[in-house]
Order: C-alpha cells, then structure tokens, then sequence
C-alpha cells in the first residue's frame, strides 16, 4: 500500500487545544537558567515550527530570577528560505525585574508555516533556557557534518530600540550551548 506524504504531515502533531501554552522550541530534555538567551548585543531569533491554523492569544518566556532593571522585548517573525523576515508580532516591552511568567498579549492568526521568535533585552535576563538537546543543526545546516557544535539559535549583532519590521540579518552569528530561551505561545 502506498503511504500519503498528505497523512504524514497532518501527523507531525494531534492539534492544539484552546487555552493552552506551548512550548516552542521542539525535544528539549532539561533546561537551566541562564543570562544568555536574551542578549543586549542583539536579537535572538529561534525557529520554530506551527503545525496547522491556530490563534494566538499570548507569547511567554519565563524569568528565574530577580535582575535590578531591564526590559525585554519580544515578537515573532515569519520564515523565508530558513531565515526570519516579516515581524508579524510585536509583543512590546516586558519587564523582567521579577522571577515569573512574563507574556505578551497579542491576537494573531498563524497558518501551518515555520516562525521566528526574537527577543532582544536592555540586560540580559536569568531565563529558562534549552540545555539537553541536539540544537537545531537538522534546521540550520552545517558545513561539516559534527555533533560538537550544538547550534540552538541565531543572533544578529547590533543595538535595536525595538524589533524592526524586517529582521536584520545583516551580521547573524550562531548561539552554541545552552543559550537558547524557552518560549511557549498560547492558543485562543
């Protein structure tokens, strides 16, 4: 019998119930806290997949620990040929002097396509960040086939008041280790 690629697609997740978080960055096994997934050198960007039509109601990450100051922004970008491009979300300013679920309350119809989540910070937060897992190299490539750089995100060098209508990739640099920051979306 032949297998429907059609089938196979419509499996890469049972669906989404209304209500609920999700985290976005896909097979994490054990996370820690860490001040390096927000940057104030940069924007963040990790790629993550939407498996069919949702809307989003909110956009999280979650701070560990108290830090004396700081805000965080964060958005979503749409993909293009494995890179981010489009801001489709806007999550503005979060504060993040407190240990606890910081979100963003959006409204935003998402097709079944890959994403960008993006943060950039005026001082790096302590976040939850993935630590047990293979990166994303099966999602950005590698020049040499090795499992010892552990590619989990991208980050663009450079200062940013906000997260720009189209996402700069003008200076990208991988994010190795245990610097990529959990997020979740929240479906409507």
């Amino acid at each position: 019998m032949p297998v429907s690629l059609t089938n196979i697609i419509d499996n890469e997740h049972p669906g989404y119930v209304s209500g609920r978080y999700y985290l976005g960055t896909e097979k994490v096994s054990a996370d820690t806290s860490s001040t390096g997934g927000l940057s104030t050198s940069g924007i963040t960007y990790v790629p993550f997949p939407i498996h069919s039509p949702i809307q989003l109601s909110r956009l999280a990450v979650y701070c560990s620990n108290s830090s004396s100051n700081g805000n965080a922004i964060i958005g979503i970008y749409s993909n293009l040929n494995g890179l981010p491009e489009d801001l489709v979300i806007d999550g503005g300013n979060l504060i993040i002097t407190t240990p606890g679920v910081k979100e963003a309350i959006t409204s935003y119809s998402a097709k079944r396509a890959w994403y960008w989540f993006a943060g950039i910070t005026s001082q790096a937060p302590y976040l939850y960040c993935g630590v047990s897992f293979v990166g994303n190299n099966h999602i950005f490539g590698q020049t040499t086939p090795n499992s010892i750089n552990v590619n989990c995100a991208l980050r663009n060098a450079g200062v940013y008041a906000s997260l720009p209508a189209k996402a700069p990739k003008d200076n990208l640099s991988f994010i190795t280790g245990n610097f990529s920051p959990l997020f979740w979306f929240k479906v409507a």
